[in-house]
């Protein structure tokens, strides 16, 4: 921006008016006397001429008409020097407005920008979302077995506690359930374990599944029945046909009992030695964490438990249960690497039976697999 300087323009001018009289002074003299000048100028008042001396405007002297155009330069340099500064502040004005114009406009994106800002998102998102589909997912199944162990743990119990017995034999569930076996079924003792069962388990509700002791195609029955999908294969079943009761929060859960519990072919002695206790397996439960729905597979919303002497319901292949089972489990290592085998997605052998044990006794409550 050219910036103009007032006082160079000032002191030429100045000099170029003010270094003679002639011809010059008359016409100064005569545009000096213009009456609108003088209302628009106003008095001169005192000014310096270029030889020194001061002379005032009301002073009607021929000097006045030799400096006239002197005092008139004068006050018309002043008036110029303003109108200099109105310029330049008015275009210094109009600048600050116009920076602070563009500095308040807002970013703008192009359309460019915007898609290819998109197409990251989309990337990002089709890479992580399937895994954070899966933890919920996981988190959900975790959250429900823990409720349905809760809730078989708190039914037996009371069970035992009510009818005031210390073996799970001398129970009255006991007595009627152990006679329906599995391929043996019938509706009367079907109804009488019923009514025990909906008495200690939330008032729950017979599923028959007579129609179902037929069939054989895990198509029919999976879904339908206490089979479910095995975890490493899901092209093959695995279950029994047990009575399945319907609990009221959409849970079904189907309960087998031996006709006798069984005892570890183990001393006493050689199982506190690896750190257990003595069990005796009464039977086995199976629990659905959401009914019929899918994905009616083990290891995921399918668990299978053992139910033993003392009432307790614990993870089949747990700690307990396999130092029963034989010496061969007795370190902890070899019934760790037992538990991981049997509940291992990846491998087309694993059933998925030992996956409460894996989730309870060795993750913390995590399902890592």
């Amino acid at each position: 921006m050219l910036v103009l300087n007032r006082e160079v323009i000032f002191m030429k001018l100045k000099f170029l008016s003010c270094i003679g009289g002639g011809a010059h002074s008359n016409d100064f003299e005569l545009f000096c006397g213009d009456e609108k000048i003088t209302k628009k100028l106003g008095h001169f008042g005192f000014v310096k001429l270029h030889n020194g001396e001061n002379i005032s405007n009301s002073r009607h002297s021929e000097r006045k008409r030799n400096t006239c155009h002197c005092a008139l330069v004068a006050q018309s340099l002043s008036l110029v020097s303003e109108g200099l500064d109105g310029v330049q502040s008015k275009k210094m004005k109009l600048n600050m407005q116009a920076d602070a114009h563009n500095a308040s406009r807002k970013a703008a994106f192009t359309l460019a920008e915007v898609l290819i800002t998109l197409g990251i998102i989309g990337v990002v998102a089709a890479l992580t979302l399937p895994s954070l589909v899966a933890n919920y997912k996981k988190s959900q199944y975790v959250n429900g077995l823990k409720a349905g162990y809760s809730i078989l743990n708190n039914g037996f119990r009371q069970m035992m506690a009510e009818e005031g017995v210390d073996d799970i034999e001398d129970t009255e569930l006991f007595a009627v359930i152990k006679a329906v076996g599995s391929d043996t079924d019938t509706v009367a003792s079907e109804q009488a374990a019923a009514k025990v069962i909906s008495k200690y388990f939330q008032k729950a509700r017979l599923i028959s599944r007579a129609d179902l002791i037929t069939k054989s195609s895990c198509k029919d029955l999976v879904g339908k029945g206490p089979r479910m999908w095995n975890l490493g294969d899901k092209t093959q079943c695995s279950g029994n046909y047990n009575m399945q009761y319907a609990l009221p929060n959409g849970m079904t859960m189907s309960i087998y009992l031996h006709d006798t519990c069984s005892k570890s072919s183990l001393s006493e002695a050689e199982i506190a030695a690896a750190g257990g206790k003595m069990t005796k397996d009464c039977g086995m439960i199976d629990l659905d964490l959401n009914g019929e729905r899918n994905p009616n597979q083990w290891g995921r919303d399918g668990y299978r438990f053992t139910l033993i002497q003392n009432g307790s319901v614990v993870p089949m292949y747990g700690k307990d249960e396999l130092i029963n089972l034989r010496s061969s489990y007795f370190t902890s290592e070899a019934r760790e690497n037992y538990i991981k085998e049997n509940c291992n997605p990846k491998s087309t052998t694993s059933k998925g039976f030992s996956c409460a044990a894996r989730i309870i006794e060795l993750d913390n409550w995590e399902m890592k697999y």
